[in-house]
């Protein structure tokens, strides 16, 4: 599919600021037993912001840069979000072993630092691969349906609302 490729990322003002952190493959029995199924799902990793965070939702679509891309940022893997997850380093930790006041001061101190933000915080965005990739060649956008890898730890960007005959007015998110 190609179409003319204008203001096709959006950054949010500045303020989306993401690098994807892993890919992984988790394989699991069909509850027949008869067969297996393989779900691949990539972790990103954003700068938390209020704002931010209730702009990316399940079902938004996240443009990682490929490896076809490396050195041109010309080709990047579609992902839809499947969950995001507001993070705050003091919730790695924070456990039923510890005492009950020790706790609700912790959780106190995340609930304020969500308010606001702080560099404790993060935003962790799962999504799946929806199996195209998107290219901006001669400033025309082009879909098409093969795979490739995505580049682990590339800066990500977020998109404005484009209207594709694939998706609806969805939004691609340069993850």
């Amino acid at each position: 599919m190609l179409q003319q490729a204008t203001d096709v990322f959006d950054n949010l003002d500045g303020k989306f600021l993401a690098r994807l952190r892993e890919i992984s493959s988790n394989t699991r029995t069909t509850t027949d037993g008869k067969a297996t199924i393989t779900f691949k799902t990539a972790r990103i990793e954003a700068n938390y912001s209020p704002d931010i965070i209730r702009k990316i939702e399940a079902g938004r679509l996240i443009a990682i840069p490929n490896v076809m891309g490396v050195g041109s940022k010309d080709n990047y893997s579609i992902y839809e979000v499947a969950d995001v997850y507001p993070m705050h380093y003091s919730m790695l930790t924070l456990d039923r072993n510890q005492p009950g006041a020790i706790r609700k001061e912790f959780m106190t101190l995340i609930e304020k630092e969500w308010q606001q933000g702080s560099k404790s915080t993060w935003i962790e965005i799962v999504a799946a691969p929806t199996g195209y990739i998107m290219q901006l060649t001669g400033g025309f956008l082009i879909i098409e349906k093969p795979l490739y890898s995505a580049i682990f730890s590339a800066q990500k960007y977020v998109g404005s609302c484009c209207q594709y005959s694939l998706y609806t007015c969805a939004y691609i998110i340069r993850a």
